[in-house]
């Protein structure tokens, strides 16, 4: 795999943590960032102690030993695990809110480097332990180290690089709040990146993997050869060095002037012309086929148009045994579904690759050529590839029954029906949804650029009725009385904050959490609000949600908190007996 797989695994805890269990802020606390930071060199010093220590051993005909295996081990999930501990524990959240708390880029920036430090600290010492194989007579794989520390970079680039988006977008203030803080805005801006994403990643990726334009000299007549029976233009072929560590080809990219056809040198070692073109073929079938933007459509596409209205379902009135259930029936049929989908995509790519050259034959020495070389796959997890003796089935059909072929043709029309239905369904949807909540976008607008005139109108306009109203009725309603009319957003914002937030303390003592709510909500639009402030705020959502756990931690954290105000220790104070008293009903019950 040329990703590497502990820097996804960073990156998988941290969105994680900041999306699925967020952590709740607070002050720096320097000796548990220190701590982290003298864990940051452990993953380089696992590597460099077991990458020689293995060698040594295979070299000398011994075995590993269950020490060298459990350090081993460590080595592969100390990345993650460090990684994991500075987010949950170390405070390096806090630490991104204190150095950058007005710039999502240098925000960014400060919660992946400690990640990207560890990997290409691990990918250095990779290299070295290559060049000291090299000098022994050995061919280490340090091509493939060189691509994951790439990607790596590559993928932490084009994060930072959507943080200086964001920070860019800042500079039109109502432009940043429809693409930011508006249902609709947010379905663009996904729909907006789709594109940009498609167009360009395939150069980037050319530029992040050991790629070249130079084919091997005894390939590159019979490769053009292929491409121009097929209609491929030869200059899309690019050769990936793998040091024949990978038999492999892949097609990258969505649109033409930025396609390519990727041949591995495990593949041209493996196979002889009579195979290859087989490979050929079916990778040209993908983009015949228009399977990548099949693919666009399904995974990205129809998830994107589904955001808005799934968020807007009352899934608070099932039971937690009601929507778990729901949830596991939905990811098991998405699974399924997906799994028989990129099935198809693969079948297809064999079949039309056989109709392209006439022949079943290449495609079917290929398919049994690489499966001799390969190891069947250990891994107790569905792959989302057929397996190569159905394939191969398959295309043996293919050759001797017409009607396989007719049903198999009748069958990629439904698929491609279905697709379009689902993509039909969800956009209507999404418009339906959208439609209903325009009105609330509009209102978003206006009060977070200081236009409340036009806000309350906004609000006064809407049915009383209507529940999404509620909360944002309550919030303008707040800002008109702190703020009357509105005025420039830049100037205003941080005086308006201020004054919620101590209308906040009063509500909070003199009405509860409810009343103190809309003006909590106020006082916290200035770019770095505090952690007291985004701690009472979570509070009081908590109380107004009807969520006693969290609000007991939210509580319990700001005990940990230093000026935590008079107002919210009183609150604090009155909230604890009613959660005590709670658990202990459920506790005789």
């Amino acid at each position: 795999m040329i990703l590497s797989r502990p820097f996804l695994a960073g990156l998988a805890i941290l969105v994680g943590i900041e999306l699925i269990a967020p952590r709740l802020p607070g002050p720096l606390d320097l000796p548990r960032l220190l701590g982290c930071a003298l864990l940051l060199p452990v993953p380089a010093w696992l590597a460099r102690r077991n990458g020689r220590a293995v060698v040594e051993r295979s070299l000398a005909g011994r075995p590993l030993g269950a020490a060298l295996q459990v350090t081993t081990v460590l080595e592969r999930i100390a990345i993650p695990l460090i990684y994991g501990l500075a987010i949950a524990w170390g405070g390096l959240l806090d630490l991104a809110d204190a150095l950058a708390p007005a710039s999502e880029a240098g925000r960014t920036a400060v919660l992946i480097g400690p990640l990207l430090a560890m990997e290409l600290a691990v990918r250095a010492v990779e290299l070295d332990i290559a060049d000291w194989l090299r000098a022994r007579g050995f061919v280490p794989p340090s091509t493939l180290v060189v691509a994951r520390a790439r990607t790596s970079l590559l993928l932490a680039c084009g994060l930072v690089t959507v943080g200086l988006a964001l920070d860019l977008l800042g500079r039109w203030r109502a432009l940043e709040v429809w693409l930011t803080a508006t249902d609709l805005g947010v379905t663009l801006g996904l729909l907006l990146a789709v594109p940009l994403i498609a167009t360009a990643l395939p150069p980037a990726l050319l530029i992040a993997l050991p790629t070249d334009r130079r084919l091997p000299a005894e390939w590159l007549e019979p490769i053009r050869a292929f491409c121009r029976e097929l209609a491929f233009p030869p200059r899309a072929v690019r050769l990936l060095h793998t040091e024949r560590r990978m038999v492999t080809a892949a097609l990258l990219g969505t649109f033409w002037p930025f396609r390519y056809l990727l041949l591995t040198d495990g593949i041209l070692a493996t196979l002889g012309p009579f195979e290859l073109r087989g490979v050929i073929a079916h990778e040209v079938a993908h983009a015949r086929r228009h399977h990548i933007a099949l693919k666009l459509a399904v995974f990205v596409l129809l998830p994107a148009f589904l955001v808005h209205p799934l968020t807007r379902l009352d899934v608070g009135s099932l039971a937690p045994d009601e929507a778990l259930a729901a949830l596991v029936a939905v990811a098991v049929v998405a699974w399924l579904g997906c799994r028989a989908f990129l099935f198809r995509l693969e079948y297809e790519a064999d079949l039309a690759s056989a109709e392209l050259l006439g022949d079943a034959a290449p495609t079917s020495s290929a398919l049994r050529r690489v499966s001799e070389m390969l190891p069947a796959s250990t891994s107790w997890l569905p792959g989302f590839h057929p397996a190569d003796r159905d394939r191969l089935a398959a295309l043996r059909a293919w050759s001797t029954d017409p009607e396989f072929r007719r049903r198999f043709a009748r069958r990629g029309r439904a698929v491609r029906a279905t697709v379009v239905a689902l993509l039909t369904a969800a956009i209507a949807w999404n418009v339906s949804a959208h439609a209903q909540s325009w009105a609330g976008d509009r209102c978003r607008v206006a009060l977070l650029t200081g236009d409340f005139r036009h806000a309350a109108a906004l609000c006064d306009a809407a049915s009383d009725d209507d529940p999404d109203w509620r909360d944002l009725r309550a919030v303008v309603h707040a800002a008109v009385e702190l703020a009357g009319a509105g005025g420039d957003w830049a100037s205003l914002r941080d005086d308006l904050a201020d004054r919620a937030w101590q209308r906040a303390l009063r509500e909070l003592d003199a009405a509860g959490p409810a009343a103190a709510l809309p003006y909590l909500q106020l006082a916290t639009v200035v770019p770095a609000p505090g952690p007291v402030r985004r701690t009472v705020l979570r509070m009081c959502s908590a109380l107004d949600d009807d969520d006693p756990p969290e609000a007991m931690r939210c509580a319990t954290h700001l005990r940990t908190l230093p000026d935590v105000p008079a107002e919210v220790a009183r609150a604090i104070e009155r909230i604890e007996p009613h959660d005590a008293a709670t658990q202990a009903i459920g506790g005789r019950n």
